[in-house]
């Protein structure tokens, strides 16, 4: 009689889990831009927005707050590349073995970034047990945000060369990167090296300096280069490295930068300041979007970047009266219910922003 009560209360208490959760996803279902909006508002801690429209400044909301980038970090990879492809180091008609960049994928981590690339190859009729152009390595890492492509091509271009590049464009704030993918296979690494408990690999993942988690992230990454079969990838990720706590772990840990950097990075590769003549075709063909309907904007270029706890989103654009924008919106740490609709709504906000000048008013106005 007992544990039909237990059983009973405990399906009582799930019944009342999966209403709370319906009644939550019909709430979020209808916030909007303006929620969005009032969030950045009122969490200056999470958010850091920036703006600027031919040289004004027009947002400036937790400009100098360092958050990590996430995927955003892939730009200084770009930028790399098409210096190197205009310097005639690589060419970006050299064909490449899609199991070359297998060495860097690691299954379900990547939000199906990496299988939809390869669906779109097969789309375009290619081979998948054959290669492609280094150039499509490349707008696999943008346009897909391919996390192997990206491993890929700091292993192409040099990690050095790239963390170079950052420094000779007197970016500040910026972080020196590391292997991003090799990185997610820390905490296993550790659990085995060291002979850690899953507790212990966070409470030292959470105290070890920035220099020392790359250089773990180096070593990682070393192994998966000479790795053809897979065999590390197989032994480290696992399953029980892949809570929520980990995660988060891992998000804050991520190159950093900050909105107001980004944005004048944007600015200054729009004016022609930081590449080279012959890399910005190279790198604005890469960057840019094809938009179903254009007008008014003559191109836009964006990255986004995004973890368990990490919304990430830097665009430039110039439209058809000459008027140049550069918006970086930073979002690190969200409590748990706001991530999800968060979320959902980043687009709306963003292209509320660009398309109807009344509401950018209006969040100009509210951030002022």
């Amino acid at each position: 009689m007992i544990v039909l009560y237990i059983f009973m209360g405990i399906f009582a208490l799930f019944l009342l889990l999966v209403l709370l959760l319906i009644v939550l996803k019909k709430i979020n279902d209808k916030k909007t831009e303006q929620d969005v909006l009032k969030f950045i508002v009122k969490n200056p801690d999470r958010a850091s927005f920036y703006v600027m429209e031919n040289g004004k400044i027009l947002v400036n909301t937790g400009a100098e707050i360092k958050r990590p980038l996430a995927s955003v970090v892939k730009i200084m990879v770009l930028a790399e590349f098409a210096e190197q492809v205009s310097a005639g180091m690589i060419d970006v008609a050299e064909e490449v073995h899609l199991s070359s960049l297998n060495r860097f994928y690691i299954p379900k981590t990547d939000g199906g970034a990496h299988s939809k690339w390869l669906d779109n190859l097969k789309e375009q009729g290619l081979d998948l047990e054959a290669k492609c152009t280094l150039k499509e390595v490349a707008r696999g890492m943008i346009l897909y945000s391919s996390n192997a492509n990206t491993e890929f091509l700091i292993e192409k271009l040099g990690l050095e060369a790239i963390n170079h590049r950052i420094q000779e464009w007197g970016l500040e704030q910026h972080d020196l990167i590391y292997p991003l993918s090799s990185s997610m296979l820390i905490p296993s690494y550790l659990m085995d090296t060291l002979d850690l408990s899953k507790k212990q690999v966070a409470a030292y993942i959470a105290d070890i300096s920035y220099s020392d988690y790359a250089n773990k992230a180096s070593e990682i990454f070393n192994l998966l280069q000479s790795d053809e079969e897979g065999k590390w990838i197989d032994q480290l990720n696992r399953q029980e490295t892949s809570g929520l706590k980990l995660q988060e772990l891992w998000s804050a840990k991520l190159p950093g930068s900050t909105v107001q950097e980004y944005a004048h990075m944007l600015a200054d590769i729009q004016e022609g300041k930081l590449l080279s003549e012959q890399a910005q075709p190279i790198f604005h063909e890469l960057m840019e979007i094809k938009l179903k309907n254009p007008e008014p904007f003559i191109y836009v270029g964006q990255k986004g970047g995004s973890s368990i706890s990490i919304i990430n989103q830097v665009i430039y654009s110039e439209d058809m009266n000459g008027n140049k924008i550069q918006f970086a919106l930073f979002i690190h740490d969200p409590f748990g219910a706001d991530r999800i609709w968060l979320n959902k709504k980043f687009d709306l906000f963003i292209n509320k922003f660009f398309k109807d000048e009344p509401f950018k008013q209006q969040v100009v106005e509210a951030l002022a």
